[in-house]
């Protein structure tokens, strides 16, 4: 796919979405889904960013990202994390997401075993308000299944 390190792109909060128990759709997907909010600017001039943009703008109701995310241990001392996110179609893109896990320190081990990850933009993330259902949280994202890495749960 690209041979190069992907850009990064610092991530401006974390949400940990989990289903109202009286929605409908609680069934799609797997819980918790763990959003990155990124900043407009900064993806729009990352390289890859532009493509993650453009699937974001799509109207599908959920944008499967077609590669699994990758989580690595940037720095244990703070600790700061990179989830590598990539996709081959419809456009090929990667971008790094760094994101401080001091405030999800009691959810590395969940992320740990691999969990289901989301990115969207600060712009769109005004919208992941509670009570917002599952369908409408799920079209503001491009999701991805991030490979296990034991590592993280280490990092408590």
């Amino acid at each position: 796919m690209l041979d190069t390190v992907p850009a990064v792109v610092f991530a401006a909060a974390a949400h940990i979405l989990v289903p109202r128990a009286d929605d409908p759709d609680a069934h799609v997907g797997t819980w918790p889904v763990y959003a990155f909010v990124l900043p407009d600017a900064a993806l729009a001039a990352a390289p890859g960013g532009p493509a993650l943009l453009t699937r974001l703008g799509t109207g599908e109701n959920v944008r499967l990202l077609d590669r699994p995310a990758r989580w690595s241990v940037l720095s244990p001392d703070g600790p700061l994390l990179r989830l590598e996110l990539a996709a081959a179609a419809p456009e090929p893109f990667a971008l790094g997401v760094a994101v401080a896990a001091h405030p999800l320190l009691r959810q590395l081990p969940s992320l740990a075993a691999g969990a289901t990850v989301g990115v969207t933009t600060d712009s769109r993330a005004s919208a992941l308000r509670p009570g917002i259902g599952v369908r409408d949280a799920l079209g503001l994202l491009a999701l991805a299944r991030a490979e296990p890495l034991p590592d993280l749960a280490e990092l408590v």
